[in-house]
């Protein structure tokens, strides 16, 4: 005589078929018939099918009150139904592992240890790989934030690094860079170190660190801001410091012109500046400073030869005057011209020979030299350098 099999309890409907099981495992059981007590006045409930591990359709309805009870299974051992039954399951079962895939799995058993987790090396084949103590705290953690609280990373939304940072390849930054303790670009001498502006992804301006070799004696490794045309090819260095000297070279050709500014006069001897506002920079640069009689004289950017066009619109009441050139305040390169006593326009070009931060100014020699200044310009254009 087969054991009854009463685990849960079930819920039966008068005039129904329908068994619902409450923690019960039917076909887990292997229940494939029999019929079904229940302890509560009432008819025993055929079984016709179960249909689930929590369902059993009976042969005959329930003729008693609804509700939960307990009950019990009597098997129907009759013409080995159970018995067969049973076998045709334990084959399946068998079947199902019966399988190359749980084969490699099985051949692991031998060398289990602690802090291992099987993973497939390809079909059917199966291999042990180390879990660290840092992986099983990683899957233990909940969520991505906890995940990336766990290894220091950032959200898409950015975050704060308390440490430092070494970016060894390309750094690219769509908005604002802040640094409150300075920002700093390494590399080895003889490389370029550069920031690069852009407009999209077209370079505009460059500037940083040269290329130029490290010597010794603090030469090299000079600073440079570099310009790009719309279709980001390079135009021309602008400007470049020499880290020995602490020079500024202007590459790129200088150009300036200025009026000499309200009407003036120019006593003889007296050295005076030419520009009164500053020069107007068509290109390189020129600097205007070092006052002189109220006026700026003006600093030469780099050695070279420099092409300087005067006009002077004056007269001399003195009845003659020749108007020079003056470099450094003593030195006369060129004379422009003799002015005299009645108002009228001299031009004039010549060459000067300069060496890098040279001033020039203008000197009358033998007599005032009265200008209408807003008519007078001096046009500065350098040549060639040295």
């Amino acid at each position: 005589m087969t054991t009854p099999y009463t685990t849960g309890s079930i819920t039966l409907t008068n005039g129904s078929a329908v068994v619902t099981g409450v923690g019960t495992a039917w076909q887990t059981a292997l229940i494939a018939g029999g019929t079904l007590y229940v302890e509560a006045d009432g008819n025993p409930l055929p079984i016709l099918s179960v249909d689930s591990n929590t369902q059993i359709t009976a042969a005959i309805k329930w003729k008693g009150a609804t509700g939960t009870y307990p009950y019990a299974i009597m098997r129907d051992t009759a013409y080995g139904q159970q018995t067969v039954a049973n076998a045709q399951a334990l084959s399946t079962y068998l079947q199902r592992l019966d399988n190359a895939s749980l084969a490699a799995l099985a051949s692991l058993a031998a060398s289990m240890s602690a802090d291992k987790f099987a993973y497939a090396t390809g079909l059917n084949s199966m291999a042990w790989a180390a879990l660290s103590a840092f992986g099983r705290e990683m899957l233990a953690l909940g969520d991505a934030a906890a995940v990336r609280g766990k290894i220091g990373a950032f959200s898409s939304g950015g975050g704060t690094i308390n440490g430092s940072m070494t970016v060894t390849g390309a750094f690219g930054a769509n908005g604002a860079v802040q640094a409150g303790g300075g920002l700093f670009s390494d590399g080895a001498a003889g490389s370029t170190s550069l920031t690069h502006y852009r407009t999209g992804t077209a370079l505009r301006w460059v500037t940083g660190r040269t290329s130029t070799a490290e010597t010794g004696g603090n030469a090299g490794s000079n600073f440079t801001v570099d310009r790009f045309n719309d279709a980001a090819s390079y135009l021309g260095s602008s400007f470049v410091i020499n880290r020995k000297t602490g020079a500024a070279h202007f590459p790129e050709t200088p150009f300036c012109q200025t009026n000499l500014g309200a009407d003036i006069v120019i006593n003889p001897g007296i050295n005076t500046g030419i520009s009164v506002a500053g020069f107007t920079f068509n290109r390189g640069g020129f600097i205007t400073g070092g006052d002189l009689n109220t006026r700026n004289v003006v600093h030469f950017p780099i050695a070279g030869w420099y092409r300087c066009s005067f006009t002077a619109a004056a007269n001399s009441p003195d009845g003659a005057a020749t108007l020079e050139l003056v470099l450094n305040g003593s030195n006369v390169p060129a004379h422009i011209g003799t002015i005299g006593a009645t108002f009228n326009v001299i031009n004039n070009t010549v060459m000067l020979l300069v060496n890098a931060n040279d001033y020039l100014n203008m000197r009358a020699l033998g007599g005032r030299i009265f200008f209408a200044g807003w008519n007078s310009r001096c046009i500065l254009e350098f040549i060639q350098p040295i």
